[in-house]
C-alpha cells in the first residue's frame, strides 16, 4: 500500500510498511537497515543498564564516602577516650559562647575539674584501669548536666563544664552535686572499686568584673582550680567568692603571661 494505506499499519506500530511487490534486493535491504537499528536499540538498552550500575555504585561511594566524613568530623571534635569534647573543640564552642554572652549580657560560668590523687590509680592497677575511670567520670558528668552545657576533657584527669546563661549561685549549686556524685561513685578499676573525689575551680562573667575575655574566663577557673588543690582537695573554689585582692592579682599575674 502506499500513502494513506500505510499510515494505519505505522499506527499500529510497524517499523516499516513493504510493498508486495518489492524486488527481493530491496526487501534485504530493508531488513538489513531492521537488524541494524536493533542492534542500535540493544547496544542503547545495555548502555542504559551499565550507566544505571555505574551511578548506583557512585551513589554507594558517596554514601560511605559522606560516613567517613562524618565520622571523621567527629574525632576531630571528641575526646577518642571518653566521647567528651577534646581540647580544641572546647576552645572554640567557648571563644562562641563569651561571644553571645557579652553580645545579649547572659552570665556563663564555667567549671575545671580534676580527679584528685588519680595517678594513684595508674601506679596501684594500671593505665588501663585508669581510663575505665576516665570513662567512668565522663558518665557521672553527662548525668549531672543539662543538654545545653558542655563538657570536655582537656588532658588526662583534667575536664571543663561550660555552663551558658548560668550565673554564679547556679553554676555552685551544679559543681557542689558533681563533686557529691563523683564522691559517691564507686569507680571500677578493672575490678578493683575505688572511690575517688575531684577538686573544682569556678568563674563566672560578669560576676567577676577582672574578667573580659573567653581565655581569661578559662584562666581564672583553672587558678580557682589551683586553690581548691592546695587548700584540701575535695572541694570547689569560686572566683567570685575570693578576696577582691586575690582576684586583682590573678588578672595581675594574667597580664604579664600574657
Amino acid at each position: 500500500p502506499g500513502g494513506a494505506g500505510r499510515k494505519p499499519y505505522f499506527d499500529a506500530g510497524a517499523n516499516d510498511v513493504v510493498d508486495v511487490g518489492v524486488s527481493h534486493e530491496e526487501l534485504l535491504c530493508r531488513v538489513r537497515v531492521l537488524l541494524r537499528l536493533k542492534d542500535r536499540c540493544d547496544d542503547l538498552h545495555a548502555d542504559r543498564r551499565e550507566l544505571g550500575t555505574i551511578l548506583h555504585k557512585s551513589q554507594q561511594t558517596i554514601d560511605s564516602l559522606e560516613t567517613a566524613n562524618s565520622r571523621l568530623h567527629e574525632l576531630c571534635l571528641t575526646d577518642p577516650l571518653t566521647g567528651l569534647c577534646n581540647v580544641r573543640n572546647f576552645e572554640q564552642m567557648l571563644s562562641q559562647e563569651f561571644r553571645v554572652a557579652k553580645r545579649y549580657n547572659h552570665p556563663t560560668s564555667l567549671l575545671m575539674l580534676d580527679m584528685d590523687h588519680f595517678t594513684a590509680v595508674n601506679n596501684n592497677y594500671g593505665h588501663p584501669s585508669g581510663d575505665c575511670v576516665l570513662k567512668e567520670l565522663a558518665a557521672v558528668l553527662r548525668n549531672e548536666v543539662r543538654e545545653s552545657d558542655v563538657v570536655a576533657r582537656l588532658g588526662g584527669e583534667e575536664f571543663a563544664v561550660l555552663l551558658p546563661q548560668t550565673d554564679a549561685d547556679q553554676a555552685g549549686q551544679l559543681a557542689g552535686r558533681i563533686r557529691l556524685s563523683v564522691a559517691a561513685t564507686q569507680f571500677d578499676a578493672f575490678g578493683h572499686q575505688v572511690q575517688l573525689t575531684v577538686s573544682g575551680g569556678l568563674a563566672t562573667w560578669p560576676r567577676c568584673p577582672e574578667i573580659s575575655d573567653p581565655e581569661m574566663l578559662l584562666y581564672f577557673a583553672d587558678q580557682a582550680l589551683l586553690l581548691a588543690k592546695a587548700n584540701g582537695r575535695d572541694r570547689i573554689m569560686t572566683v567570685s567568692d575570693m578576696d577582691v585582692n586575690v582576684r586583682r592579682q590573678m588578672w595581675k599575674d594574667y597580664r604579664q603571661q600574657n
